[in-house]
């Protein structure tokens, strides 16, 4: 009854909505249905971003990164743990009333009613798990395995902590308050390792390579009308409060393929260069971001003239 009322109330916004999309755009999601497989590069990002949040003190994890095994090891060991707990758990709840008992001072609702979060959080960090891997591999092969991807997984483990904790007070309280001793310990000196590196300037964006970059600095200067293309989208836009737009590519960064027309990316080069020779735009790499190097760097850049340079980026324009 609940889920029927729920739909009744919810899909003829999401039908209206893929309608319109459908008329707009001629696609109903702007995805398409390719296999494309998950990639070496994405299985080190999970890596990477796992081991952060299973060892927080960077010292350690950084020792310990250097043998690969033991995050696979440790990682496979933590959800396999959850993953026989469920079944355990699942067992029981299908081979037992959700109310049983009976007490004459409790209400029929209140009594024998089973603790069922945990379970439930348990079975959201397998399905949530399966529903990005199937995204990765079917629908856009852009998603990485980042710690803004895997948030909610981290989350749903620290309350299964929360419940291990809770049980293992109420068998063995000494274990218990050791437990909790230890992980204080470890996020109170995390705390102080990270404030003492958010003096030292800020993370991401917010550092004072981006904050103090000459490129940055010159494309504030350009005339609103002049088009920044470049290959931090997000850098730019928030440093220079303007409209940024992407470099050209040779693969749909959400199906992982060429691109379908033949000699697009060569067009949307050379349309870039004209806007650019005519004075109409600016092209900006920085450091580290895609086509900041190799051969497409040197492609994009033919013909144009380096008027800003320094170590996080450089700015290219007409030639004066």
């Amino acid at each position: 009854m609940g889920a029927g009322i729920f739909l009744a109330g919810v899909a003829p916004w999401v039908l209206g909505w893929t309608l319109r999309n459908l008329i707009v755009a001629g696609n109903a999601s702007n995805r398409a249905l390719v296999w494309h497989p998950l990639t070496a590069g994405n299985f080190e990002t999970t890596l990477y971003t796992i081991s952060q949040f299973l060892v927080p003190v960077e010292d350690w994890r950084r020792q310990l990164f250097k043998t690969p095994a033991f995050f696979i090891i440790l990682t496979a060991l933590v959800l396999l743990a959850v993953l026989i707990w469920l079944m355990v758990k699942g067992w029981d709840y299908l081979h037992h009333p959700l109310f049983s008992g009976s007490s004459p001072n409790v209400g029929k609702k209140e009594q024998g009613i089973r603790e069922v979060i945990s379970f439930t959080t348990g079975l959201y960090i397998f399905g949530y798990i399966a529903s990005i891997i199937a995204s990765m591999l079917l629908f856009d092969a852009s998603t990485k395995f980042k710690l803004r991807i895997l948030a909610p997984v981290f989350a749903s483990l620290l309350v299964l902590l929360v419940l291990f904790g809770f049980r293992l007070w109420n068998q063995r309280r000494a274990l218990a308050v050791l437990l909790v001793l230890v992980i204080l310990g470890l996020s109170i000196y995390n705390q102080i390792l990270t404030v003492q590196d958010l003096s030292k300037g800020g993370q991401g964006f917010a550092s004072f390579d981006w904050y103090d970059s000459k490129a940055m600095a010159y494309l504030r200067t350009l005339p609103r009308t002049v088009m920044i293309y470049t290959n931090e989208t997000g850098a730019v836009y928030l440093y220079t409060d303007r409209p940024t737009y992407s470099l050209p590519n040779r693969f749909d960064p959400v199906t992982a393929q060429v691109r379908s027309g033949d000699g697009d990316y060569e067009k949307g080069v050379a349309q870039m260069q004209q806007q650019i020779l005519e004075k109409k735009a600016v092209l900006a790499l920085f450091a580290g971001g895609e086509q900041s190097s190799g051969p497409d760097a040197a492609f994009l850049t033919q013909g144009l003239y380096p008027v800003s340079k320094s170590g996080m980026g450089i700015v290219y324009a007409a030639a004066p």
